[in-house]
């Protein structure tokens, strides 16, 4: 099944962070069909955010360079909090970028 959050140009696996108005998910960029890519985008009420595309929001996606770090830092935070789910979904999105 699609996730609901998944647009033409990312199809969403897994949602590794949520805030009221910031998302961080793994997933596959429609250009990548062999790996994993991280991406991030911005919501605010009534489904508006950054970035869009004649309104319609879409997602960034995080370079292959930067994604470890952000993952780490996703890790660090879950961690901190005892966020034991998102904590395991994270850390296995870092082995799945970094190939294991």
């Amino acid at each position: 099944m699609r996730h609901p959050y998944s647009t033409n140009n990312f199809e969403v696996i897994e949602i590794l962070y949520a805030s009221n108005d910031f998302l961080v998910a793994i997933g596959r960029w429609h250009t990548n069909n062999t790996g994993l890519d991280i991406a991030m985008q911005w919501r605010y009420e009534n489904n508006k955010g950054y970035p869009n595309s004649y309104g319609n929001l879409q997602w960034f996606l995080v370079h292959g360079c930067l994604s470890e770090s952000i993952l780490y830092g996703l890790l660090s935070n879950h961690l901190k909090f005892k966020n034991r789910d998102y904590s395991i979904k994270v850390l296995e999105a870092l082995m799945a970028v970094k190939g294991f």
